[in-house]
């Protein structure tokens, strides 16, 4: 089966910006970066680009997580990384899934553009945010100080009450990509208003030349339908743990 276009480049970019050979993602093995931006946390996360996992870990624990060998690729990476991960007393912190946008991005009129610099739009999101739960606003990672550039949202009519929000920044970490956030208000939910906001947001950041990546919890399937449902294909899954550091 042929890898899509924007799955094999995000590998590719990503291993590039860490100073792996690309090469290596049609190839059975480990590589381990040992990540700057990584330091003090004593933590390691494995991802899986095509055939090959490549471990970003704490300068501090990169040598011990050079001993991981996984006994398959890339089905069962993960699971082997997680009982590596017991096996020396690490805390599992998260399994999370990346994808790419590996369908033709849907152009949809009635969505908000929301501007993050207007007290009244900050004003509409606030009161959306107040009717969701700090779980879910955290892994929309929405930040009323701190908002995204690029905001898309449905609304109940022009200028009336926001119900479904989808935002992009620029990755910290791969230049020209942006990361993607989303979340329906609950009393909005099933309707396909967070599937709108997503196509609108995903429409301008292509047609904005950028490469939109969307991000999630594994066990998020409500998000996870979504992505899908938005043109969204896994491009690595990975589980992040932290290593005890004597």
């Amino acid at each position: 089966m042929t890898t899509p276009a924007s799955i094999a480049a995000f590998h590719e970019a990503l291993m590039v910006r860490y100073g792996v050979d690309p090469v290596l993602r049609t190839h059975s093995g480990v590589s381990v970066v040992a990540d700057d931006e990584r330091a003090g946390s004593a933590v390691a996360s494995c991802y899986v680009l095509g055939e090959h996992a490549v471990v970003f870990a704490d300068p501090a624990v990169a040598e011990l997580v050079g001993a991981f060998r996984p006994d398959g690729l890339p089905a069962e990476v993960l699971e082997d990384w997680q009982r590596f991960g017991a096996d020396v007393g690490a805390e599992v912190l998260g399994v999370g899934i990346v994808r790419t946008l590996v369908a033709e991005p849907v152009r949809v009129e009635g969505i908000a553009v929301i501007d993050r610099e207007d007290p009244m739009d900050v004003e509409r999101l606030r009161v959306m945010l107040a009717g969701c739960s700090e779980d879910d606003i955290d892994e929309a990672e929405i930040d009323l100080d701190e908002l995204d550039p690029i905001i898309r949202c449905s609304e109940t009519e022009p200028g009336g009450v926001l119900t479904a929000y989808a935002s992009a920044r620029p990755s910290e970490n791969l230049a020209g990509r942006w990361d993607i956030g989303t979340l329906t208000h609950p009393a909005h939910r099933r309707r396909g208003l967070g599937l709108r906001a997503l196509q609108r947001l995903t429409w301008d950041l292509v047609a904005g030349g950028h490469e939109p990546v969307y991000r999630h919890n594994a066990d998020n399937l409500a998000s996870a339908a979504l992505a899908e449902r938005g043109g969204y294909a896994i491009a690595s899954p990975l589980v992040a743990i932290r290593l005890s550091v004597d």
